[in-house]
């Protein structure tokens, strides 16, 4: 069964790609255009939930784009979205406002109703629209139209929107030690770049004094419909949505002079950067070690080579996680925790990296820091073995047929986001059929060699960066960290040591139990309240089992 449904995928991949050499298709459900105005947009009927549908207007803006004397604008601007349109001038929640329309009709502020802003990105929602009702899919888009352009940013709602972004600005960092010392990392593992200070949140003495026609600035100079995504999914008309869209933001146009958006790039170091703070309200000592790498240039993102290198990372990655987490199993652990990832470095998308994640124990935080790094350095020395990589293939597998099999219970949102991130960061969005059969393809043709080969290009003890986050005390007592001289040291030492070649060891058992439980019995029956029937097992536990006639995802 599993050997013909692989042939049938990988039969639609042949007729697929006949159409494009290299360019993975986008999903055929989706209608995307974009208008003479540079606004692209994108449309999907889904009635996963009938008679709803979710409506996003995605910005290529984000914090990366400020100014000094702008910080924290991107995302105060986010706020006012919901302060004041042309078409719904109120303050947040009077009469005539966006949150007090939504909530009116169902959409619930905060939960449908929703915005978040970026470093690369500034995304606003409508979730959930009940659009089966008359006038409902109409407003919505008026909505998002009003905040592409027509933001009203009047002095007394941004003077009032000051104390709201104070007390969001003072909420994170009083409660959120990560938060604060991430803030004072940045300009240390970001030296010499824009991404040095470049954090959503911003400078709270830009919020507390800007002008407000420096807002009005900003808004006008990025809010624009080159840089601009619609994005409707749901139980809607495609065709309908479309003309709609044309006809609302066909006319609006790009400042003359308009500048260019600009990706900021991310400098090598050739000695490592260490980044340690302790905080008395970080309860553990958690250690990140980076190694950066050029990301994949955003006009090939979209292409197979690029999804065959993320396969194979994906792998890579997989395995060496199950090495790392027999660390937590040890009769007397080294580590709290420790897990890897490749992907993104930090907060941007312009510069990959492999991270090693370790929980230490402060009591000891070398011996974590050896045990894991050898781990490391022998997968990246010696490679993996073909149990492993065929464990590997197996699980992801296992992960994409089961995204196949329920390719028909997925929301609205689900496919908004990859949109986003298509429009946003120009990733990839096939279908998930075109997908599954791209990864049946590249699970029968890599290898191990190409695996190990992706291991040693990920991980190479190359332009590092190392950040430590640790507490003031622990076991009760005040608790000193060790230097970032001396996290250093234990790293490059241990990179530097001799390890012997165990892959023989790490042959993997395919027989999940070898010895199975005795089959027990049911020793009773009966049939119980609100239709629930009721089993007592041999074994004394006792089941209680009713059968549903709720459809997945449905609310009653």
């Amino acid at each position: 069964m599993k050997q013909r449904r692989i042939f049938s995928l990988l039969m639609c991949l042949g007729s697929c790609m006949a159409v494009s050499a290299q360019t993975l298709p986008l999903d055929s459900c989706i209608r995307k255009g974009k208008l003479a105005n540079g606004l692209t947009y994108y449309i999907r009927h889904n009635d996963q939930t009938p008679g709803q549908a979710d409506f996003y207007i995605a910005q290529r803006v984000g914090s990366i784009l400020e100014q000094p004397e702008q910080r924290g604008l991107a995302h105060f601007l986010e706020h006012m979205a919901f302060n004041g349109t042309r078409n719904f001038p109120d303050g947040n929640g009077g009469e005539y406002s966006v949150r007090n329309w939504c909530e009116r009709n169902g959409i619930k502020f905060g939960a449908d109703l929703n915005a978040y802003t970026s470093i690369d990105q500034t995304v606003y929602n409508i979730s959930n629209a009940p659009v089966s009702k008359d006038g409902v899919t109409d407003t919505c888009l008026i909505i998002l139209h009003d905040w592409a352009g027509s933001l009203l940013l009047k002095d007394n709602e941004i003077d009032q929107e000051r104390g709201v972004i104070r007390e969001e600005w003072r909420t994170r960092r009083s409660r959120m030690a990560a938060q604060r010392m991430m803030e004072n990392a940045m300009p240390v593992i970001y030296a010499g770049s824009k991404y040095a200070d470049c954090l959503p949140m911003g400078n709270i003495q830009v919020v507390d004094t800007f002008h407000y026609d420096t807002l009005r600035d900003y808004y006008h100079k990025w809010y624009r419909p080159d840089l601009q995504g619609i994005i409707v999914v749901g139980d809607i008309n495609v065709d309908d949505i479309e003309a709609k869209i044309k006809n609302l933001f066909g006319a609006d146009t790009v400042p003359a002079n308009a500048p260019q958006r600009t990706y900021y790039s991310v400098p090598d170091n050739k000695e490592m950067i260490v980044y340690t703070q302790a905080d008395k309200e970080q309860p553990t000592l958690n250690l990140s070690l980076y190694m950066k790498h050029d990301a994949e240039p955003r006009e090939t993102r979209a292409t197979r080579e690029a999804f065959l290198g993320s396969y194979k990372s994906k792998l890579a990655m997989f395995i060496l996680r199950q090495r790392l987490a027999q660390l937590s199993h040890e009769a007397q652990p080294r580590v709290m925790s420790a897990s890897c990832r490749a992907g993104s470095y930090y907060v941007t998308t312009e510069k990959d990296a492999f991270a090693l994640n370790i929980g230490l124990m402060p009591n000891n935080p070398q011996a974590g820091i050896d045990a894991a790094i050898e781990i490391v350095e022998k997968a990246r020395r010696y490679g993996f073995t073909e149990a492993e990589l065929e464990h590997a293939k197996v699980q992801h597998t296992v992960s994409i047929e089961h995204r196949l099999d329920n390719k028909n219970k997925t929301r609205n949102a689900e496919y908004a986001k990859n949109m986003v991130s298509n429009f946003c960061s120009d990733e990839p969005c096939m279908n998930i059929e075109y997908e599954a059969a791209l990864e049946a393809e590249f699970s029968a043709t890599v290898t191990l060699d190409d695996i190990n080969q992706t291991m040693r290009e990920m991980v190479d003890n190359q332009n590092q960066v190392c950040i430590v986050f640790g507490p003031t005390q622990y076991d009760d007592k005040p608790y000193t960290m060790p230097s970032a001289n001396e996290f250093k040291a234990w790293i490059e030492h241990a990179q530097q040591q001799q390890y012997t070649n165990d892959n023989s060891a790490k042959q993997i058992d395919p027989t999940f139990m070898k010895k199975l439980p005795k089959k027990g019995k049911i020793l009773s029956k009966h049939v119980a309240a609100n239709g629930y029937t009721e089993y007592v097992l041999s074994n004394g536990i006792k089941v209680s089992a009713r059968q549903s006639d709720i459809e997945p995802n449905r609310l009653t």
